[in-house]
């Protein structure tokens, strides 16, 4: 931050009339900008998951053996959009979020029809011509009873001691709205975008203006 105001105000105090002052390229000078960006975020938001998340005894969680109506009312009454689903151990076996339940409202499949497979052969091989798995992921979801049979078991986690950046990137790159954070293959928190708001909020972060 040090480096950018200063930046600043040597830019500031230049004159107008400097016109034969030599300039980097446009393409060099962006490139310079980014990594400043991205280092002093990194700089700033070293807090780690396990200071911002939300720990395990005051998380929502689901077992998978709850009926989907359960956690809909659950998720509706502690005012969260999806939690994670654990066993009698504590460990993570997936997680329910609206999107998941919503798709009984649907109550179709996107494509609407399911198109059996057809096949051709080629050098003794047999390839399918059509992929139904996203239709059947779709279905399996609108027909499901339990929260097991419709959470969703490809789960995107984080660890405690993991920065709070390394979060937010993460939830970026995955497009996800919250990680559940796993230790020794325990569940022991959720870290959401809105813990990651919070922490910037509390850190006192110059990006935010």
């Amino acid at each position: 931050m040090l480096t950018c105001a200063r930046s600043m105000r040597l830019a500031t105090s230049r004159p107008s009339s400097q016109t034969h002052v030599a300039r980097a390229p446009a393409c060099s000078m962006h490139s310079r900008q980014r990594r400043v960006t991205v280092k002093a975020i990194v700089d700033n938001a070293d807090a780690t998951v396990e200071e911002i998340m939300i720990p395990k005894g005051s998380m929502v969680m689901l077992k998978p053996t709850m009926t989907c109506k359960e956690a809909a009312r659950i998720l509706l009454e502690k005012d969260v959009s999806g939690a994670p689903v654990v066993d009698e151990s504590g460990a993570l076996l997936g997680v329910l979020s609206e999107s998941d339940l919503i798709w009984k409202g649907a109550g179709a499949p996107l494509d609407h029809t399911i198109i059996p497979p057809v096949y051709i052969g080629a050098f003794d091989l047999l390839i399918a011509l059509n992929d139904n798995k996203q239709t059947e992921e779709e279905l399996h979801k609108i027909l499901a009873k339990t929260v097991k049979e419709a959470m969703t078991t490809k789960v995107v986690t984080i660890g405690p001691s993991a920065t709070m950046a390394q979060a937010a990137q993460l939830m970026l790159a995955k497009k996800v709205n919250r990680l559940p954070v796993v230790e020794s293959g325990k569940c022991v928190g959720v870290i959401t975008r809105h813990d990651v708001l919070r922490g910037m909020v509390a850190a006192h972060s110059p990006f935010l203006g």
